[in-house]
């Protein structure tokens, strides 16, 4: 999933903490000067305690966003309600 990364990447998760964790995780091992850089577009600000890695996004407003990450990892189907998976489709386009 991070093959081809730099430190120049940057990658943007939205609306999925536990994918955002899991990149962190992977990169942990990575030496610090080599990883790309991730960010969590997320809606609960619970989440802000990532601080610089942490945007917050409400997929109402899907351009609302502080500059345009390069790249989007977008996981697989959300586990989220059928009316809410539809919405955030739709703010997924960038």
């Amino acid at each position: 999933m991070l093959d081809g990364a730099t430190p120049e990447t940057n990658i943007a998760v939205v609306s999925a903490p536990s994918v955002f964790v899991a990149i962190k995780n992977m990169l942990a091992k990575w030496p610090e000067s080599e990883r790309p850089h991730v960010t969590l577009l997320e809606y609960d600000e619970r989440f802000a305690v990532f601080e610089s890695e942490f945007v917050l996004y409400d997929y109402r407003r899907p351009f609302d966003l502080p500059g345009k990450p390069r790249d989007l990892l977008r996981p697989g189907p959300s586990t989220r309600r059928l009316r809410c998976r539809g919405e955030e489709s739709v703010s997924h386009v960038c």
